[in-house]
């Protein structure tokens, strides 16, 4: 065996160590939905692109590949969808508190959220939003 190699498969196979934290992460959702203040943007829905990141309970995930311990998410998307769905919001920090209360909701392994919402359509020459960071 090419000892290279074999400092490698070594080093991997070792399970002796501690995770200090884990997150779930949700990159680049693109939704349509109706968001904005100003008269163009209450009449026709416009792109949205949302990120996530979840930090969760180091204790939560306690048995190796046991998928009933994890956070979905496919559930994590719907969630947001469904809030996208749900009614016309005035302000993107709005919405991204919104996905933070549903992030935390008191049933959720995460205790920590990052959300990021996104108009990239609304200004002709950059990208505009808003990064929420919230804990329970």
């Amino acid at each position: 065996m090419n000892s290279l190699f074999k400092i490698i498969t070594d080093n991997t196979a070792n399970t002796d160590f501690t995770i200090l934290n884990q997150s779930i992460m949700v990159q680049g959702l693109e939704v349509s939905m109706s968001i904005g203040v100003l008269d163009f943007e209450k009449k026709a829905p416009q792109r949205v692109v949302i990120s996530l990141e979840l930090e969760i309970d180091e204790t939560a995930c306690s048995k190796p590949d046991c998928i009933d311990e994890v956070i979905s998410y496919s559930d994590i998307v719907e969630d947001v969808k469904t809030l996208c769905a749900s009614k016309h919001y005035e302000l993107v920090e709005t919405f991204a508190h919104d996905i933070a209360s549903t992030c935390l909701n008191s049933g959720s392994q995460a205790k920590r959220v990052t959300v990021n919402v996104m108009k990239p359509d609304i200004m002709n020459d950059a990208n505009v939003g808003v990064t929420i960071k919230a804990e329970r």
